[in-house]
């Protein structure tokens, strides 16, 4: 008779302790979590609302869209279609409405922080990057 068969442990449970420590660690590691995109999302000189099917962009002097659904890629990323419209000071002028213009827009998202960027244009400019919070008021400062 063994004196402590209490002792055994099988390497089934050896298994079972090893995955989940894993678990527990990479859940602790620091990395912060995806969190959903959809809702507001507020930095310096932007807003971002996100919808399912989309979203829309408030500049300081510009507004834009999102035309596809913002999906996130394995590391966070995305890639999206959508429009960029200058916008300018002063009043309104009938019959000189601002053109939107294809634009791209691409970024990251981890946990609820984001950086996004936007090129648009026959010349390719570029706007941004801007750090954007999920759930926080944007800081605009709109054209004069």
């Amino acid at each position: 008779m063994d004196p402590a068969p209490h002792r055994r442990i099988s390497f089934s449970h050896w298994a079972v302790a090893f995955l989940t420590a894993t678990a527990l660690l990479g859940a602790c590691d620091g990395t912060p979590t995806a969190v959903d995109p959809v809702g507001s999302w507020g930095g310096e000189g932007i807003r971002l609302d996100v919808a399912a099917a989309g979203g829309t962009l408030e500049f300081d002097c510009a507004v834009g869209t999102i035309d596809a659904p913002l999906v996130l890629d394995e590391n966070g990323a995305f890639v999206l279609p959508g429009t960029f419209t200058l916008g300018h000071g002063g009043p309104d002028i009938e019959g000189q409405e601002p053109v939107p213009v294809e634009a791209t827009f691409t970024g990251t998202v981890a946990g609820d922080r984001m950086t996004l960027e936007g090129r648009f244009g026959a010349e390719d400019t570029r706007i941004g990057p801007y750090s954007l919070r999920k759930d926080r008021d944007p800081l605009l400062r709109k054209c004069q």
